[in-house]
């Protein structure tokens, strides 16, 4: 009896401590499996943080360009209202300009005109006083030296296209009203001085430079018949500065 109680004890005894094992066994294994669910929780945590702390970063980025864009849009506004002001500016001067322009042109028309009677005026007067042969000295100077700035005046207003003129009307220095007086009763009167002798050549220049402006006008060259026309103006201020020094000798000798 005794040994089958033994034996029996001995049985009960194996069981429980396979399943004391078992147990073991499964306790370990949950254990394993909490501390594998607590590891991944710590670094979901810590992903957690890291993404939290990066997305601080980036509202903060964000809210610097909202200050930017807001202070941009500020300045964009105050440039537009400045182009505003400009543009209603340039409206006006543009509009200023239309009307300078409009009457330049009416200014040149008549210009023209006054030119062409003064051609006519010269004419008359230097008739006249050949007919009469005026003791008043210094009237066929004055005469002269209007027809000279008339024809001056001319040339211009055929560069600007508010006049014609022709190569046949740009006679030689010889055959303008300048010239016949120069040759004719300028010379007989005033020769003696050199002033007289000395206008000979910058007038004769005068006329080439004319004859060349109009030949290159005709033949579509615009930009160098202006080039060359800028050569009239020192040949034409000697021009008048030699007649006024004739005419102020003249008015000393008779004084």
């Amino acid at each position: 009896m005794v040994a089958d109680e033994v034996r029996v004890l001995a049985q009960r005894t194996q069981k429980s401590t396979e399943e004391i094992r078992a147990i073991i066994e499964r306790l370990q294994t949950q254990s394993r499996k909490a501390a594998e669910m607590m590891g991944q929780s710590r670094e979901q945590a810590q992903a957690t943080v890291s993404a939290t702390s990066e997305a601080g970063s980036v509202l903060e980025r964000i809210v610097r360009s909202v200050a930017t864009i807001t202070d941009m849009s500020s300045q964009i506004a105050t440039a537009a209202e400045e182009q505003s002001q400009v543009a209603g500016e340039m409206d006006r001067s543009i509009t200023n300009i239309a009307g300078v322009a409009e009457e330049t042109t009416r200014t040149a028309a008549e210009t023209m005109t006054a030119t062409e009677e003064i051609h006519e005026h010269m004419d008359r007067l230097r008739a006249l006083v050949a007919r009469f042969r005026t003791n008043v000295k210094g009237v066929e100077l004055t005469a002269a030296k209007t027809a000279h700035l008339a024809w001056k005046g001319k040339l211009r207003a055929y560069l600007d296209g508010k006049g014609s003129l022709t190569r046949e009307q740009a006679v030689s220095h010889k055959d303008c009203i300048l010239g016949k007086w120069y040759y004719g009763e300028g010379m007989q009167q005033y020769g003696s001085m050199a002033e007289m002798r000395q206008l000979e050549l910058p007038h004769a220049e005068l006329h080439s430079l004319i004859r060349n402006i109009i030949s290159l006008r005709e033949s579509g060259n615009a930009a160098d018949a202006e080039q060359q026309y800028l050569k009239i103006e020192p040949l034409s201020r000697q021009i008048v500065q030699m007649l006024g020094a004739i005419e102020q000798k003249s008015s000393a000798a008779t004084a």
